[in-house]
């Protein structure tokens, strides 16, 4: 009678969950870019309020250019990237996404104090892609590799 080995996890699949699950939030702040895009001002903010004034503040533009054109950008950047890692992992893409992920929520942390200390309201789109932002680091460190 023949003993059955005891079940092995693939290490490299296992490993690759949780750039899977980061794929997923930066899709996610990329759906809510475009939205930002096609939306101009949501609907679901009332003109003079919250939305709005982070929307038409100078905050909401970096070299003349709206912030959530670079996100689209970023996104669709971050995304490819991750895509490629999954599909062939090596360590150089690792330290990409590493880095990015931490410059990113740098930008992130300074979109959230701007609109909590210096506008003193907040656009829900925006919290959404900055809260997005960091819980991608955090993803990042919380769930090692097992490599």
């Amino acid at each position: 009678m023949k003993i059955p080995k005891p079940y092995k996890l693939n290490k490299t699949k296992d490993s690759m969950a949780k750039y899977h699950l980061i794929t997923g939030c930066f899709i996610l702040a990329l759906i809510v870019s475009l939205l930002m895009i096609i939306e101009g001002v949501p609907t679901v903010c009332e003109p003079g309020k919250s939305c709005d004034i982070v929307k038409t503040s100078p905050y909401a533009t970096t070299f003349g250019i709206f912030n959530a054109y670079y996100g689209v950008v970023i996104f669709l950047i971050m995304n490819a990237l991750l895509f490629t890692h999954i599909v062939k992992p090596t360590k150089e893409k690792k330290t990409l996404i590493i880095i990015s992920s931490i410059i990113g929520s740098l930008i992130a942390l300074r979109f959230i104090y701007l609109q909590a200390f210096v506008l003193k309201t907040y656009c829900t789109y925006c919290i959404i892609v900055d809260i997005v932002v960091i819980a991608t680091l955090i993803l990042l460190f919380a769930l090692k590799d097992k490599k």
